[in-house]
């Protein structure tokens, strides 16, 4: 038996010393020939080797090759799609006896990829086109496996058109092997972006990729705080590839994502995210999960085709258990609205996006509608339509804003920002059936708007408040060189209650008002838009309530302010009810002129005024006439109340008047040369002047002896005060040939 084991071991010992010395005599080169023609076969692009093909005899022969170049799409922007510098592999004698290549280890050194598509998104590394160069050698390669892998300093360059390139090395790839059968073990370190990667797991052995079957495969890649798990399987890996893939994602905080991806992020845990992936005939479909913090995303839908530019079928889904859970996603404070809720359809392209189905409930509040988003040559256009059954937007408003100095002018010099008006254009169609704001309770809200070019349309927009109804017509074009702004607006019945609540001394409860202004201006800020702008401007407003002894002159409150200096009576009453107040003013370079342009009609006194305000230097210069309204007697106390108010819109004054001064003393000297009874013929004329309507000549429809008029028509020549100053003149000049003419009747001539 010993011998019969020797002669075996003997015989085995020739065979593989004479395997070996027809390997020391063998020239793979002449082999050369067919490989290049196999793989050029295969991948239908051209494939050479520029290198030597050499064989290193020992028990596992090594075969070295240098200088592999496969090559690349025509209309790349390089001509090897790859590039290997060196390629080692060990082979096993006995199994190429039966003609099966075994290779135990493979080494691979310096490796360049290059992949890019070009601008209909094809990629050049798809290889279906057929080849025209003939096939010369159409022999084919002996099966073979591979048991381990060694990969090092690749590069592996991606070049999407128009896009910037992006670069991954490869630090070192080992795939290891137990048998034919078994997985693969896969450890890869790479370096992307200057962060370092690392990929470990099994994918299906050599054979599986080689074939059409499904090949499973279990990865994991962890970068930094982030890591992901694949779990599933692909077939066709050449030349179209079919995935099956369920994914795992999670990070220590969002924070440590928005450093991966060159963003700045709160530091919100925990981040991670679940689902499915399905790729074929190329379509991509997934199905997830996603939580961050407290909010959760769901998306459910499909990309296809992904080789051009991707049309999306897409639901989202979020929640959140309350608008501060979304603000810390975003990096800001934001109410505590609960619940949150939003879901949307996403249709079309990145360059043609349609948003359908659009639902967001915050609490109570809710918004619906679509929108579309178009990219046109790279200036992007929004077209909306959005309703709302209830919004409640006061958690928004501002905080009081803190006490300040009064500023020096009240018209803001502040520079518009409207550069944002030129980056887009869009047109949206807005209704609301209620709206709660700065304490406003909206209703019937309808907006119509376009942006084109820069210029804002919002043509028309209406909406109910309270009872009372505003509506107007705004056209802002930002592309000159000064904003130029074009508005109409008008309100009728408009409640006063939220800005006239009594704190600066002047209620509301039942005020209503009505509006007529238009403005057309240019400028480049509020003060010198309006300090050149024309239009027009009425405030017709009722109900008022004045309450406080010269309340008006201590409260920071222009409009307060003003009414006290208007009303003479205002300092010793403890509250006046204003039943009108009009101010109708036309406005021409910035200036606002009419000398009946302000009526105040109060429980006491009728008052009728006018002059002139300056938007460009806020100057005032106004001068009313008070008197005592009929059935209140003599206005003896009242003799000189002839008011003038001076100073600024941000600090009206009274000022010295000195037709009213004058006035004063004509009357004084005419009692005393009438012996008292021009007084009484004073106060018969102080009735009949109180007896005009006020609020009806300041708004143009009559003139201030009582006739009617046309506001358009109406201009008259000389002050209220003046007017009625001429008219007290001649009726104590009446009165006095009338007394004149008594006293010679009774005591003769």
């Amino acid at each position: 038996m010993a011998r019969i084991l020797l002669a075996l071991g003997l015989l085995l010992l020739l065979l593989v010393a004479g395997l070996g010395g027809l390997l020391l005599t063998l020239d793979v080169n002449q082999y050369k020939p067919r490989i290049t023609a196999a793989v050029r076969d295969a991948t239908h692009r051209e494939f050479t080797i520029s290198g030597d093909i050499a064989l290193k005899p020992s028990l596992l022969p090594t075969l070295a090759i240098n200088g592999l170049r496969l090559g690349n799409a025509d209309w790349a922007s390089k001509d090897a799609l790859l590039t290997v510098q060196h390629f080692e592999a060990r082979i096993a004698l006995l199994p190429l006896l039966s003609r099966r290549v075994e290779i135990s280890h493979i080494e691979i050194d310096g490796v360049h990829v290059v992949l890019e598509t070009d601008a209909e998104g094809r990629g050049n590394w798809q290889m279906s086109a057929p080849s025209t160069a003939p096939i010369t050698h159409p022999t084919a390669l002996p099966s073979f496996d591979v048991r381990s892998l060694v990969v090092r300093d690749a590069t592996l360059d991606y070049r999407a058109a128009g896009k910037p390139p992006q670069s991954v090395t490869v630090k070192q790839l080992l795939v290891r092997s137990s048998g034919t059968q078994t997985p693969l073990a896969v450890d890869l370190a790479l370096e992307h972006d200057q962060r370092a990667l690392s990929l470990t797991g099994e994918i299906a052995p050599l054979a599986c990729w080689l074939t059409d079957v499904p090949c499973p495969l279990k990865l994991s890649l962890r970068s930094g705080d982030l890591a992901l798990n694949l779990t599933g399987e692909i077939a066709q890996a050449m030349p179209a590839a079919t995935a099956r893939l369920s994914f795992e994602f999670s990070a220590v905080t969002l924070a440590a994502l928005g450093e991966a991806a060159h963003m700045k992020l709160p530091a919100v845990t925990p981040l991670s995210a679940s689902g499915d992936v399905r790729y074929g005939a190329d379509v991509l479909t997934i199905k997830g999960n996603f939580l961050a913090g407290k909010v959760q995303l769901t998306v459910d839908g499909e990309l296809r085709p992904l080789a051009a530019q991707p049309s999306m079928n897409v639901k989202l889904t979020l929640d959140a258990p309350a608008l501060s859970n979304l603000g810390e996603l975003l990096g800001k404070s934001l109410p505590t609205l609960a619940p949150v809720h939003g879901q949307a359809q996403l249709l079309g392209t990145l360059d043609a996006l349609n948003i359908e189905q659009l639902k967001f409930t915050l609490a109570q509040s809710d918004v619906a509608g679509k929108l579309r988003i178009v990219r046109d040559q790279g200036r992007p256009r929004i077209d909306a339509q959005l309703s709302a059954r209830y919004l409640d937007l006061s958690p928004f408003d501002p905080a009081p804003a803190k006490p300040a100095p009064k500023p020096a002018r009240l018209l803001s010099a502040e520079p518009f920002q409207l550069s944002r008006l030129q980056q887009l254009d869009a047109h949206f169609e807005i209704t609301a059936d209620k709206v709660l704001s700065r304490g406003l309770p909206f209703d019937t809200i309808k907006v119509n708007g376009d942006l084109q070019g820069g210029t804002l349309t919002l043509a028309p927009f209406s909406a109910g408040l309270g009872g009372g109804k505003v509506q107007g017509r705004w056209v802002l074009q930002s592309t000159g060189p000064t904003a130029h702004l074009i508005a109409q607006t008008t309100a009728h019945q408009l409640p006063l209650r939220r800005w006239f609540d009594g704190s600066s001394g002047l209620s509301a409860p039942a005020g209503v008002a009505d509006l007529d202004i238009k403005l057309d201006g240019q400028g480049d800020s509020v003060a010198a838009l309006l300090g050149a702008a024309n239009g027009h401007l009425l405030i017709d407003a009722r109900n008022l309530e004045m309450s406080g002894k010269g309340a008006g002159m201590a409260s920071a409150d222009l409009v307060m302010s003003a009414l006290s200096l208007l009303n003479p009576l205002s300092r010793n009453s403890e509250r006046t009810h204003i039943e009108c107040a009009v101010m109708n003013f036309p406005l021409a370079n910035g200036r606002m002129e009419n000398n009946t342009g302000i009526g105040l009609r109060t429980d006491q006194l009728r008052i009728l005024g006018g002059g002139s305000i300056d938007l460009h230097s806020e100057r005032l210069d106004i001068g009313v006439d008070p008197k005592p309204r009929a059935g209140l007697g003599l206005n003896v106390a009242g003799i000189a109340d002839f008011v003038r108010i001076g100073g600024t819109l941000a600090a009206p004054t009274p000022v010295t008047d000195a037709r009213g001064a004058a006035t004063a003393g004509v009357k004084v000297g005419a009692a005393i040369a009438s012996g008292g009874l021009s007084l009484l013929a004073e106060g018969l004329l102080d009735r009949n002047a109180a007896d005009v309507d006020v609020c009806a000549v300041a708004r143009g429809e009559k003139s201030i002896n009582g006739a009617h008029t046309t506001p358009a028509t109406q201009a008259p020549p000389t002050s209220t005060a003046g007017a009625i100053v001429q008219g007290a003149g001649k009726a104590v000049k009446g009165a006095g040939q009338a007394v004149k003419g008594a006293f010679k009747s009774l005591f003769g001539r």
